[in-house]
């Protein structure tokens, strides 16, 4: 992940202070992911609900990640994202945050944004993305991602 690119005027340094901050201690997490829209409207009916379908249940498997006292704000959130991403804003206010950014996933490019609550033990972070499969159309699909520390790093 790049923090800011061309559009590092919009990242405020004591916002990512803020982030870092709030990044969660270290150790394992568990987080528990959901799927909370999918919209696909260029893509047949069928193909939208078995596409959707998939999805929800590929984020049905055990997610597992572990925060090192080395770790940073910023690969706490990479973590999240797991894409190459460039951080166009960003902001934090106490345990809350919001960012923009632009991703290339696997060829394709993306915007996610994502807005949440970060303490010691936990997260609980709504992920919007926007992107573009070819011969598909756009997609746009919402996802929450809910993380408790289970334990030590193993």
């Amino acid at each position: 992940m790049v923090l800011g690119g061309a559009a590092m005027g919009q990242v405020d340094p004591g916002d990512l202070a803020a982030f870092d901050a709030m990044r969660p201690d270290p150790g394992k997490y568990r987080t528990d992911m959901e799927l909370v829209s999918f919209e696909a409207p260029g893509m047949p009916a069928n193909m939208r609900g078995m596409m959707s379908q998939m999805m929800a249940s590929g984020f049905q498997r055990e997610n597992t990640y572990c925060l090192t006292p080395e770790d940073t704000g910023q690969d706490w959130l990479e973590q999240m994202s797991n894409s190459d991403c460039t951080l166009d804003e960003f902001s934090a206010d106490g345990n809350s945050f919001s960012t923009a950014m632009s991703c290339d996933m696997e060829g394709q490019s993306a915007t996610i944004a994502m807005t949440g609550t970060a303490s010691g033990n936990s997260s609980d972070v709504t992920m919007a993305m926007d992107f573009a499969v070819p011969d598909m159309g756009r997609i746009t699909m919402t996802m929450r991602m809910q993380s408790q520390r289970v334990g030590e790093c193993g």
